[in-house]
């Protein structure tokens, strides 16, 4: 996908049960929007945030495994990490 003529991608786990992969795939397009919206992105910048958004989906999927238990440890660590670089550019909703 482009955004501003600069490529975005993104790795969107499988999910099975239809409600979760339907949330995941409306916040997607809600984070796109919003990043299509802020003129002032990078590559760089875009690069980054793709990184941190796909590790947060990697993350949501880990958790829907587990039947939402949380078993993974790192899960804390990678929602933090996309909540802050959402801060850092200045990405709000």
């Amino acid at each position: 996908m482009n955004i501003l003529n600069k490529t975005f991608v993104l790795k969107m786990p499988q999910f099975q049960k239809s409600y979760v992969k339907k949330l995941v795939n409306a916040f997607s397009l809600l984070i796109i929007t919003k990043l299509d919206e802020n003129k002032n992105l990078k590559q760089a910048d875009l690069d980054e945030i793709t990184q941190k958004f796909n590790n947060f989906l990697v993350i949501l999927k880990l958790v829907r495994d587990d039947d939402n238990t949380c078993k993974q440890s790192l899960s804390s660590y990678y929602i933090n990490q996309f909540k802050d670089v959402m801060q850092e550019y200045k990405i709000y909703f």
